[in-house]
């Protein structure tokens, strides 16, 4: 009789990794001037069949970094927002065309853009390690929930009609503002719960805190689109308010015949200019040169 033997090697890797969120005063240089927000030390192990690394040896990640101190300048010492538009300089034209809200939409692009390049260090990095691997009876993670469904946003562009308000009271008070931003807390945190359920625990790579962080980031940027297209929008609102009084839109073209018939008013009919083109041409047989 014969008997066959086959020997299967398998490979193990140990992934292991850090990351950390660090909020920090100037170049950050001393312990005092550092706050540490989030820290987490994760590792699994990669079994495959053959003996190339399935990542790498080593890595280091360029820390992303965003500048909040405008954000950090606009908060009173209770930590309420203290944000206003000043009317009074020659360049404030409209509640969207002004430097106080384009300095704040510049910041708050900064802030997603940052928001954005840490999740892709998440989505695209980290997460995909997860599944590395996994043979077809281990239990895949279900990752496509990380995100902001359902998860209120408090920047809404409102308006209260004048007869069902009550005189001066068509903006919303402090106490209306605090219940968009409780509403905004509650969802946020309900999200990550539920989230953070699906997920496992330990110090597996992808667990409740990653969800956590990117659903916060991801929340974050959603603020910030918000804002800019609802200040879009009332500066939409009052163009077609303008364009229903006037009752068309000006153009260029409009602007040209309202001179020209002003100017006639300045020549009697008979010295009235005439429009006329006169083509510069060395002899006429060469083409116009001017």
């Amino acid at each position: 009789s014969k008997k066959t033997v086959t020997r299967i090697t398998e490979y193990v890797w140990t992934f292991t990794g850090k990351y950390e969120l660090i909020a920090f005063r100037g170049v950050g240089a001393q312990a005092a001037d550092q706050v540490l927000i989030k820290s987490r030390e994760y590792s699994r192990e990669i079994i495959t069949g053959s003996k190339s690394n399935p990542r790498f040896d080593s890595r280091s990640y360029s820390p992303s970094e965003v500048d909040i101190s405008w954000l950090l300048s606009h908060l009173s010492a209770d930590r309420s927002a203290k944000f206003e538009i000043n009317r009074e300089v020659d360049t404030c034209r409209t509640p969207r065309r002004n430097k106080d809200v384009t300095d704040a939409l510049a910041q708050l692009s900064k802030l997603a853009g940052w928001s954005s390049a840490v999740q892709q260090f998440f989505r695209s990095s980290l997460f995909p390690v997860a599944e590395l691997g996994l043979s077809d009876k281990e239990k895949r993670l279900d990752l496509a929930g990380i995100n902001t469904d359902g998860v209120f946003v408090p920047v809404v562009p409102l308006f209260i009609e004048e007869s069902d308000a009550e005189p001066g009271s068509l903006t919303f008070k402090p106490a209306d503002v605090t219940q968009f931003l409780e509403e905004s807390n509650r969802s946020l945190v309900h999200k990550i719960t539920a989230v953070a359920g699906t997920l496992p625990t330990g110090a597996s790579i992808v667990t409740g805190a990653e969800a956590q962080v990117c659903i916060c980031l991801c929340h974050l940027s959603d603020v910030a689109s918000a804002l800019g297209e609802g200040l879009d929008y009332v500066e939409h609102m009052l163009r077609q308010q303008l364009y229903a009084a006037v009752g068309k839109q000006i153009t260029s073209d409009d602007f040209a015949a309202f001179n020209r018939f002003h100017n006639r008013k300045l020549f009697r009919d008979d010295m009235q200019p005439l429009p006329f083109s006169f083509s510069v041409r060395r002899s006429p047989i060469h083409s116009p040169e001017g």
